[in-house]
């Protein structure tokens, strides 16, 4: 420290308050970037936030006529679609892509999802609790290297 002083006081009058300015200035217009790339990802997270209640409010508003349609269209003659098949279209639907699945056993099925967007894995359960019934028993959801994408291991079973 006592060199780098040494070396400040060495240099000329006008370069020292360059340095002075430099060293009040430069910490400043940082801190002041930092601060404005937080408020747009807040902003960013708010807008986002606000378009998922939207997307709630409408779900809930349309998930007694998707149910009746549901019941319309599909299942008519009273056959009940399997679990396996009916988690497999719904996960197609919803644009994720089951990698593995299988029974786990005492009514249960086991899917196994890799690089899934996690809104998008979780409006997929929802439709299948909601449309379908089916439940979670066990999940197992893990990070990758990318934002918002998750591996997941879930264990379903209709009610």
């Amino acid at each position: 420290m006592n060199s780098l002083l040494t070396w400040y006081r060495a240099r000329p009058q006008r370069e020292q308050r360059v340095l002075l300015i430099g060293a009040i200035v430069i910490p400043l217009i940082l801190i002041a970037f930092g601060l404005v790339n937080l408020q747009l990802r807040v902003t960013s997270a708010e807008t986002r936030l606000s378009q998922r209640r939207q997307d709630l409010a409408w779900l809930q508003v349309a998930a007694p006529q998707l149910v009746a349609e549901n019941q319309r269209s599909g299942r008519v003659s009273g056959e009940k679609e399997s679990l396996l098949l009916t988690a497999d279209r719904v996960a197609r639907e919803t644009g994720i892509v089951l990698i593995a699945s299988e029974p786990a056993g005492n009514g249960t099925l086991r899917v196994r999802a890799e690089r899934a967007p996690f809104d998008t894995l979780v409006l997929c359960l929802g439709q299948l609790a909601q449309r379908y019934g089916v439940r979670i028993d066990s999940a197992s959801i893990d990070a990758t290297d990318a934002d918002g994408l998750i591996n997941a291991t879930l264990v379903l079973r209709e009610r």
